[in-house]
C-alpha cells in the first residue's frame, strides 16, 4: 500500500501548505483591519523614507497615499525627525522600544497643527532597528478645550478680564516682588445695576457690563491689572504708582475721578439710555504689605462705606474705617444675642390731633436696653440691622409683640384709635411679607383698619411699581400705610398721586425750622394741600413748642406727635398717661 501511504502524504502536505496559507491570509486581513484604525500609522525605514501609510493618515492630514510615499518623514516637518529630537527618539525606541511625545504635523493645506505621537521601532535578525511605526491623532481639539478651561479657571468669561482668582494670584505675586513702588486697588461696585438687570433683563445687564469694561480699557494701562471679580464689581490694580504714600494716593485720587467721569455719559444699550453710576473703595500699598486678601478685604470695606455716603463716591480706605467697621460687627453680634435674651422692647410715642388735642393713635418704637441697664440708641443699631437679614427678624418681633399689646389694650377698653407700626426695606421686598401681616392680625385679633403701617419714602421709590403693587395687597387686607419721612426724598411729589396710602408723616427737619424759615413753611403747605387733593391726612412729627403747633393749626395739619406732649413711653407709662380704661 506505499502508492496509498504516498498519497496521503501528499494530501497532508497540501492541506498542511493550504492551512498555513489560509492562516497567513487571515494575518494579513487582520493586519490590514490592525492598520487601518482611527489613528493615523506610517512606516519608514530607518533612513526616515515613508513606505506606508493608511487611510486615516489621509483624512489627518490631506495628503494622499502617493504624495507620501518614497518621501522623506521631514516633508511632514514633525520636530521628532528633526536634529535636535533625532537621536533622542532613537535612543528611546532603541532602549525601550517606544517614544510618545506632543508633535506638530504639517496639513496639506499648509497649516501645522498639534499630533499626539507614538514612535516604534522594528529590528532586523541582527537587533539593529529596521523600521518605524509611527501613529498619531489630531489634539487640536483637546488643546482648545484645555485652553477654554484654563480661560474660565482664570478669566471672565463675559467679558474677558481676569477674574477673582486671577486678581488674588496677580496681587500676590506684586506685593512679594520687592519694587519699592507704592499701588492701589479700586473696587468699582456698579451703584444701581441690580435694577437694570431686574428691569430690562440679563440680557441687557450683561451688554452694560461689557459696555462698562470697554470704558474701563479706555483708562491709561501701563501698570494696570482690570479684573471683573462678581457680578457687578470690577476691580483695578495700579502695581506702581511711585515710591512715596503721597504721590500714590495723589494718582489713586486721580485715577478714581477720571472713573467717575466714566460713568457721567448714559450707555447706549439696545434702545435704551441707561445711567449707570459707580461707588469705588481704594487700598493704597506698599512692599511691607504682605497680605493680597487684607488688602481685598480694605478696599471692600472702602467701597461699603462709598456705598452708605450716596452714590458716585469714593472713599479711600483708613485705620479708623476699619476699627467702625469692626464695632458695627460686635453690635450686629450683641443685637442677636439682645433679640435672644428679650433686651429688645417697645415704647409708644402718643399722637394727638392737632385741632382738639385729643388722642388719634400711638406709634410703636423700637428701644434696646443691655441686660447692664444701658440704653443703646436706635440711629445706632437700627441701621446696622438694616444692613442684613437680622432686621427682617426684628421686624417680624417688633410688629407682632406690638399688635398682640395692642389687642390687649383695645380688650380692656383703652381707647386707642390706631397703632402704627414701621416697616423696614429690607422686611417690605421679603417676598412673604403680606402673608405674615395677614397671619399676625389672624393671631392677635387686631382690627385691620386700626393698624397703621410706616413705609419710608425711599423704600417706596426704590422699586416703585414693585412697592405700589405690594401696597395695593396690604390694603386688600383693610389696613392703613403712611408715608414716613415725607418730602426727604426724590421726585416725591410726582410720585404722590400713584401711591395707594392714608397718610404722609412729615418729617421732623421741616418742623424744626418751620417757625423760622419761611421756605419751610411752604414746603409743609404744599404737602398739606396736596395731601388735601389726594385725601391723605398728615401727621407731623418731632413738634416739641407751641409755636410749631400754632404754625401746623394754622396750614391745616391734621395729626402730630412730640416731645411738646409726650415723648416715647413705656408699656406701664403709657397706661398711666391714658388713666382708667373705658368701661367695656
Amino acid at each position: 500500500p506505499m502508492p496509498l501511504l504516498d498519497a496521503l502524504n501528499s494530501q497532508h502536505e497540501r492541506a498542511a501548505i493550504e492551512l498555513q496559507r489560509l492562516a497567513a491570509d487571515d494575518a494579513l486581513r487582520l493586519a490590514e483591519v490592525a492598520f487601518n484604525t482611527h489613528d493615523g500609522l506610517l512606516v519608514m525605514d530607518h533612513q526616515g523614507i515613508i513606505l506606508k501609510v493608511n487611510r486615516s493618515f489621509g483624512r489627518i492630514t490631506g495628503f494622499s497615499d502617493d504624495a507620501m510615499i518614497g518621501q522623506h518623514i521631514i516633508k511632514l516637518r514633525p520636530t521628532y525627525y528633526g536634529d535636535h529630537l533625532k537621536e533622542d527618539v532613537r535612543r528611546a525606541v532603541d532602549e525601550q522600544e517606544f517614544w510618545m511625545g506632543e508633535e506638530r504635523c504639517l496639513h496639506q493645506d499648509g497649516h501645522l497643527f498639534p499630533v499626539r505621537l507614538m514612535v516604534s521601532g522594528v529590528k532586523d535578525e541582527h537587533g539593529e532597528l529596521s523600521h518605524y511605526v509611527c501613529s498619531f491623532y489630531d489634539i487640536t481639539q483637546e488643546k482648545d478645550a484645555a485652553r477654554h478651561i484654563e480661560q474660565l479657571a482664570y478669566y471672565d468669561d463675559l467679558c474677558g478680564l481676569y477674574n477673582r482668582r486671577s486678581l488674588n494670584d496677580i496681587m500676590q505675586r506684586t506685593l512679594q516682588a520687592p519694587s519699592g513702588q507704592w499701588g492701589a486697588l479700586l473696587l468699582v461696585d456698579l451703584d444701581n445695576f441690580k435694577s437694570i438687570n431686574d428691569s430690562l433683563g440679563h440680557a441687557c445687564g450683561d451688554l452694560l457690563l461689557q459696555a462698562v469694561v470697554e470704558r474701563l480699557k479706555g483708562l491709561p494701562q501701563d501698570n494696570l491689572v482690570l479684573a471683573r471679580i462678581s457680578g457687578d464689581e470690577f476691580a483695578l490694580l495700579f502695581t506702581a504708582l511711585g515710591q512715596g504714600y503721597v504721590t500714590a494716593k495723589i494718582l489713586a485720587e486721580h485715577f478714581a475721578r477720571e472713573l467717575m467721569g466714566l460713568f457721567r455719559t448714559p450707555f447706549d444699550i439696545e434702545d435704551h439710555k441707561l445711567h449707570c453710576s459707580a461707588s469705588v473703595g481704594i487700598s493704597l500699598f506698599s512692599n511691607e504689605d504682605q497680605d493680597h486678601l487684607v488688602l481685598m478685604q480694605q478696599a471692600d470695606t472702602a467701597t461699603h462705606m462709598a456705598k452708605r455716603s450716596g452714590q458716585s463716591n469714593y472713599v479711600f480706605f483708613s485705620e479708623a474705617m476699619a476699627q467702625k467697621e469692626k464695632s458695627k460687627l460686635a453690635l450686629n453680634n450683641q443685637l442677636r444675642d439682645a433679640l435672644r435674651n428679650h433686651e429688645l422692647q417697645l415704647y409708644y410715642q402718643p399722637q394727638y390731633r392737632v385741632d382738639n388735642g385729643s388722642l388719634s393713635g400711638i406709634e410703636a418704637l423700637l428701644r434696646w436696653q443691655r441686660s447692664d441697664g444701658t440704653m443703646v440708641p436706635p440711629g445706632d443699631f437700627i441701621p446696622i440691622a438694616e444692613e442684613t437679614s437680622l432686621i427682617q427678624d426684628i421686624g417680624y418681633w417688633v410688629m407682632k409683640t406690638a399688635c398682640a399689646q395692642y389687642s390687649f389694650w383695645l380688650n380692656r377698653g383703652f381707647a386707642i384709635p390706631h397703632l402704627s407700626v414701621n416697616v423696614s426695606a429690607r422686611q417690605f421686598h421679603t417676598a412673604g411679607f403680606v402673608q405674615q401681616v395677614e397671619y399676625i392680625l389672624r393671631d392677635t385679633g387686631v382690627p385691620p383698619s386700626r393698624l397703621l403701617l410706616e413705609v419710608t419714602e425711599s423704600v417706596v421709590l426704590e422699586n416703585r411699581l414693585e412697592s405700589i403693587a405690594r401696597m395695593r395687597q396690604l390694603k386688600e387686607l383693610g389696613l392703613l400705610l403712611s408715608i414716613d419721612d415725607f418730602g426727604t426724598g426724590y421726585s416725591s411729589l410726582a410720585y404722590l398721586r400713584d401711591l395707594p396710602a392714608d397718610e404722609v408723616k412729615l418729617d421732623r427737619s421741616f418742623i424744626q425750622t418751620l417757625v423760622h424759615s419761611e421756605q419751610d413753611k411752604a414746603i409743609v403747605k404744599a404737602i398739606l394741600d396736596l395731601a388735601k387733593v389726594f385725601r391723605f391726612t398728615v401727621t407731623a412729627e418731632g413738634v416739641e413748642d407751641e409755636a410749631q403747633l400754632a404754625i401746623l393749626k394754622a396750614l391745616g395739619c391734621q395729626h402730630y406727635q412730640g416731645f411738646l406732649t409726650s415723648k416715647p413711653l413705656t408699656v406701664r407709662a403709657l397706661e398711666s398717661l391714658l388713666g382708667s380704661p373705658l368701661p367695656g
